[in-house]
């Protein structure tokens, strides 16, 4: 299930259902593999806890894909970076997918774990009133738990 991708945006808008698109719809890569190994990496994933994320943190891979352009007029090669993670109490998983665009922002002091860590550490505190979760229009199917897992876990 992909929620959020940079292809579900078409010339007349986003798709309406995008929730039901399965990876390989979106995904055009000139080795089908990666895209299937990534898919089953994702359904596979094991369920991110309340506990702070291991040394490993949320999984991730990068491989280039052929992007379509809007118009269906251009192909151009770009690498494609995925970062996922199961969703605690569910049989979901998240994952974003970004491209690469040639440069990066870094947090000096911090490596990526320390982010993680520290992004957990802040969620865990928040309660419900303090975290919101837009109802776009494209995901009018996805029903909302009443309590977050971080929340139910700390009782």
């Amino acid at each position: 299930m992909v929620i959020f991708h940079p292809r579900l945006k078409t010339v007349y808008g986003y798709l309406l259902d995008p929730p039901g698109v399965d990876l390989e719809d979106v995904e055009t890569s000139g080795n089908d593999s990666k895209v299937l190994e990534l898919r089953k990496a994702m359904i596979d994933t094991a369920p991110i806890t309340a506990q702070a994320p291991h040394s490993s943190g949320p999984s991730s891979q990068a491989f280039e894909i052929y992007d379509l352009s809007f118009d269906e007029l251009r192909v151009v090669k770009r690498i494609m970076n995925y970062y996922f993670g199961g969703l605690e109490g569910t049989s979901f998983s998240l994952a974003i997918a970004t491209n690469q665009l040639g440069y990066k922002y870094k947090l000096t002091g911090y490596t990526d774990v320390q982010v993680l860590v520290e992004l957990h550490n802040l969620l865990s505190k928040e309660k419900n009133n303090n975290i919101m979760i837009e109802r776009w229009a494209y995901c009018k199917n996805v029903v909302f738990a009443e309590a977050s897992p971080l929340e139910t876990a700390d009782q």
